[in-house]
């Protein structure tokens, strides 16, 4: 698989000036594509790298803003312009700030470049490297749906699935809470183009992929993917990634899984889009334990309230919730539940009675919290088991 790095290297690309769009430069380059009008959609079929001369076109600083979002929607690898005083005089400040937003790199090749050498210079490059090594993602999947039967190091699945091998890998689980038609095509296209590799897998709504590690990988990185996707999928619900620790060649596939899936759960938790296996806090501790066990944990101490509100269509559990964010503050809780004061004074009162605390007792507070914690816990993990 060549990227837009890889293409970088050729020898008609030393008078070429690179612009912008650093953290897409692992996109997949599949061919040269010399544009002729600004409906570039109508045209491409994606991973293209596309030289934009202006000639013919009315172009302004609106119509090149335009003209880069529908690049973006189009899965176009790279831009290359060709600024000159009668076309395109100069690239504006905003088209640079769009490339770097969409995650597209941007490049500046003066006029008197032949394009026939450059764009002939790029489809030999791809003739040599891509020899068809077609990746067995099928394969990928069946280890994730296997993963209690047999356990791999990330090592055997690349000489399994005949991946390149890297220094450092990741594993990433993004939960898109839907999934449709499109969901495939889309996560290959990340694969290949944000996580080098092209291994991905599907299961449920939860979309695992093995990545490259390399410094292009942080939160802006993972922005990139995630404004991509909901572009893509037209999903406003809130997307979720979590990633594990930087993996080596030795390092397990089971225990790759649980850290992304326990960065997943915390970020959840804690209404965080992105989290890694390092921040996952307390997380990192349920994640250890059996379903079971944590169903048992809770359900001590909550159950009466649970069982309270279902009988008499309550909202006490709801109370504990906003009562303990708001640090059993009477006057904000009161106002985060839309309520009465008095009323909130009525069920705390009530709580107390049934699970027989004390909110004034530190240690009431600390079981309650961590109750509540391992419920929603509990909830996240059977939800992206």
């Amino acid at each position: 698989m060549v990227t837009v790095k890889d293409i970088m290297r050729i020898e008609a690309f030393n008078k070429i000036d690179f612009l912008a769009g650093k953290s897409g430069l692992n996109r997949q380059v599949r061919w040269p594509y010399i544009c002729q009008n600004l409906d570039v959609e109508k045209w491409v079929q994606g991973s293209e790298i596309l030289f934009m001369t202006g000639v013919g076109m009315k172009m302004n600083e609106n119509s090149l803003k335009q003209f880069i979002y529908k690049c973006y929607i189009s899965n176009i690898s790279g831009i290359i312009i060709l600024p000159s005083p009668d076309y395109i005089p100069v690239i504006p400040n905003s088209v640079i700030a769009a490339c770097n937003k969409f995650a597209i790199p941007l490049f500046s090749m003066p006029w008197d470049i032949p394009m026939i050498h450059v764009t002939k210079s790029i489809s030999d490059y791809l003739y040599a490297n891509n020899k068809d090594n077609k990746i067995d993602r099928g394969l990928f999947e069946k280890m994730i749906k296997e993963l209690n039967k047999k356990d791999r190091t990330i090592g055997e699945i690349i000489s399994e699935i005949h991946l390149p091998k890297f220094d450092h890998y990741v594993l990433i689980i993004i939960n898109g809470r839907s999934k449709n038609e499109q969901t495939h095509s889309y996560a290959k296209f990340i694969s290949e183009n944000f996580l080098r590799t092209g291994l991905f897998a599907i299961s449920g709504c939860l979309i695992y992929f093995l990545a490259e590690l390399d410094t292009n990988i942080d939160h802006t990185f993972f922005l990139n993917i995630i404004r991509y996707f909901r572009v893509k999928t037209h999903n406003n619900s809130t997307i979720f990634i979590g990633y594990s620790n930087k993996l080596s060649l030795k390092s397990s596939l089971n225990q790759s899984v649980m850290e992304a899936k326990c960065a997943l759960w915390a970020g959840q938790l804690n209404n965080q889009t992105i989290c890694s296996y390092r921040n996952s806090g307390i997380i990192k501790l349920f994640a250890q334990c059996r379903l079971d066990s944590l169903n048992e944990y809770f359900s001590n101490i909550l159950e009466p309230i649970i069982l309270y509100d279902q009988k008499h269509q309550t909202a006490l559990l709801e109370t504990i919730e906003c009562f303990l964010k708001s640090n059993c503050n009477y006057k904000s809780a009161s106002e985060l539940l839309f309520i009465h004061r008095n009323t909130l004074t009525y069920r705390i009162e009530k709580i107390e009675e049934l699970l027989n605390c004390n909110f004034k007792d530190p240690q009431d507070i600390y079981n309650l919290t961590t109750a509540l914690l391992t419920r929603q816990f509990y909830s996240n993990r059977l939800d992206t088991q």
